[in-house]
């Protein structure tokens, strides 16, 4: 556990030009609620905020990335798009032994209802990072994202499902969806997709508005490769339902993806989003499935559930989520479950 008082510590023995200051004059913490796997602060420092990101161990089969180094590099690549927070500082800290990146403060909430601006905002947002130049960019995760790759990561999932202690008919159910999956990518032929840099984590909780300006927060998982899982994240009902209770209507999904397509040189981007769709439900509610189990279970360390106990009943929701949108598509219908 990171304490207020470790991170109060930790800023007095930094330089003060690492904020732009002469001296430190006057350090105020607060914790932030946002956050399983990190510990978060924001620091008023001389009266200008920050954020401390505070990096616990990289956790094993962590599907949406926890790596500082990675999250610092893209923030720094992205600067001059405007579309994320402005990265001051990164390095391991020796005095709290983890990883601390800290970027300035970006005023507003997080992203509670959908207009047509705020969809329209996001859809420019991500077509500038999705048509941002990467060739000289070497530092970041690199994946050549196929639907047999999907399907990959899909069984890996289910085996480390299968051996937790979930309830029979649950696992028969995804056994079932992972079998048509199986036979789904066997009879589709692959889409060669373009290689762009991807937030890979567009929940609303991660999209911060201020009156007519919008950031994307959290960079964790950025990697150079299709950009067709940003695109579903934001139209499907996944990682939406992850905060807000409604996804967005069909009349709001066109609007993002006609503002979307008219910005990138992408002509088949709708076509793979398509085709991965089910393909994505599956690996998001497997990885939910496993996480929730995970914590009702108690196999979860306190330090990381404590005060956060909704956050982690969220995976259950997703999950639920999923499991209803690979029902309704035909591809995917299952027998009935029965005791």
């Amino acid at each position: 556990m990171v304490s207020p008082t470790d991170v109060k510590v930790y800023v007095e023995q930094l330089k003060p030009e690492v904020f732009g200051f002469e001296n430190i004059n006057s350090v105020e913490i607060n914790q932030l609620p946002q956050g399983l796997w990190n510990f978060n602060y924001v620091v008023k420092i001389n009266g200008e905020k920050f954020v401390f990101k505070i990096y616990s161990p990289n956790i094993p089969e962590l599907l949406f990335g926890n790596k500082g180094k990675d999250e610092s590099v893209a923030l720094n690549v992205i600067k001059d798009l405007q579309i994320a927070p402005e990265p001051i500082h990164f390095e391991y800290s020796h005095l709290l032994e983890k990883e601390v990146l800290i970027y300035r403060f970006v005023e507003g909430s997080q992203l509670l209802s959908f207009s047509n601006s705020v969809i329209e905002v996001v859809a420019k947002n991500l077509a500038k990072l999705h048509a941002l130049d990467i060739s000289k960019i070497e530092d970041l995760p690199r994946k050549k994202e196929t639907m047999h790759t999907l399907i990959t990561d899909i069984i890996s999932t289910f085996e480390k499902c299968n051996k937790l202690n979930i309830d029979k008919n649950e696992l028969n159910l995804f056994r079932n969806f992972v079998e048509k999956a199986k036979k789904y990518v066997d009879s589709e032929s692959e889409i060669e997709h373009p290689s762009v840099l991807v937030h890979g984590d567009l929940a609303p909780c991660n999209i911060i508005v201020e009156n007519d300006t919008l950031k994307i927060i959290d960079w964790q998982r950025p990697t150079l490769t299709d950009p067709a899982f940003d695109v579903w994240a934001f139209v499907e009902d996944a990682f939406v339902r992850w905060d807000l209770p409604e996804a967005l209507s069909e009349g709001q999904k066109k609007l993002f993806i006609e503002t979307y397509s008219s910005l990138v040189n992408d002509p088949t981007i709708l076509e793979r989003v398509k085709k991965k769709s089910s393909l994505y439900y599956l690996n998001v509610g497997l990885y939910c499935l496993m996480r929730y189990t995970e914590y009702e279970s108690g196999q979860i360390s306190p330090e990381r559930t404590k005060g956060k106990e909704h956050l982690w009943k969220k995976y259950n929701i997703v999950k639920d989520v999923c499991v209803e949108k690979l029902k309704e598509r035909s591809t995917f219908k299952v027998p009935a479950v029965t005791n």
